[in-house]
């Protein structure tokens, strides 16, 4: 570092942090990436280099596989102690959704999407998840609205 700069700290602005994740389910690696990328925009001023937006996700995953998969992440990728580096963000978001993604996001979503009911969730919860499975499937606008139909409760 030269010796003429000096690091200050940015304060970060008081927004909720994500939740940990350690890894037991993984239809939650999605909110949690997002929940993290939500944080770190919010804190752009802080979380400008890759290392600082990876070192971020890392302090939040722990326990279960999730904690033993960032400690090992770290100790392969901080072997030279002159220069520390995880590498770029757009690998390390590969390398965690290898690791915990759903493989069958899509097909898993449009099975979901396929089944969804209403039952006891509001409309505004009911339409809410429908669409957020209709994201994860990647499936054309014209054929859900049979789906959505289907799924609402039959009116009183």
């Amino acid at each position: 570092m030269d010796e003429g700069r000096h690091h200050v700290s940015q304060k970060e602005i008081g927004f909720r942090k994500p939740e940990i994740f350690n890894g037991s389910d993984r239809s939650k690696l999605r909110e949690f990436i997002n929940q993290c990328k939500n944080y770190m925009a919010e804190n752009s001023h802080v979380y400008q280099e890759d290392n600082q937006k990876i070192a971020f996700v890392l302090s939040h995953m722990q326990g279960g596989t999730a904690g033993s998969w960032a400690q090992s992440f770290i100790e392969t990728e901080l072997t030279n102690d002159d220069f520390l580096s995880y590498g770029s963000w757009r690998d390390f978001i590969a390398s965690v959704n290898k690791a915990f993604g759903d493989e069958n996001i899509e097909e898993t979503a449009r099975t979901l999407l396929h089944n969804i009911k209403q039952g006891t969730r509001t409309a505004d919860d009911y339409i809410a998840k429908f669409r957020s499975l209709e994201s994860k499937a990647k499936l054309e606008d014209a054929g859900n609205i049979e789906y959505f139909k289907w799924g609402l409760n039959d009116p009183l």
